[in-house]
């Protein structure tokens, strides 16, 4: 997609959950040979930027990786406060469901958050 095309936001994929009861990193399950991180990186070339967030950082990840902010506790408000404290534009996606979305085929599961310059 040309650049001139490219929705001017920014989109941050969380990837900071436990995934216990999945019982490995949902981002690294495959759907048809590929993993679902790399599904939803091509969903997001849409957008001027995307970045993925999470815990920690693994080699098997390519992509350009934000660590969370907040470390010591377990919630996606964690990756939601990091996205727009290091974001350069008023409107930001925010996709962290995305299992559902491979699985029924529905819209892209996420949500816009204005940054308000005043709050961050």
């Amino acid at each position: 997609m040309k650049l001139a095309t490219k929705i001017q936001v920014n989109a941050y994929i969380l990837i900071g959950g436990s995934s216990k009861r999945f019982g490995s990193p949902k981002w690294a399950a495959e759907l048809n040979q590929v993993r679902l991180i790399d599904h939803i990186w091509n969903e997001c070339k849409r957008f001027q930027t995307c970045h993925v967030i999470g815990k920690t950082l693994t080699q098997k990840i390519d992509y350009p990786f934000i660590k969370d902010e907040i470390h010591d506790i377990q919630s996606p408000l964690n990756g939601l406060y990091t996205a727009l404290m290091n974001t350069n534009k008023d409107w930001n996606f925010i996709i962290k469901r995305f299992i559902n979305h491979f699985c029924n085929r529905k819209n892209l599961y996420g949500f816009w958050v204005p940054k308000i310059k005043y709050f961050f």
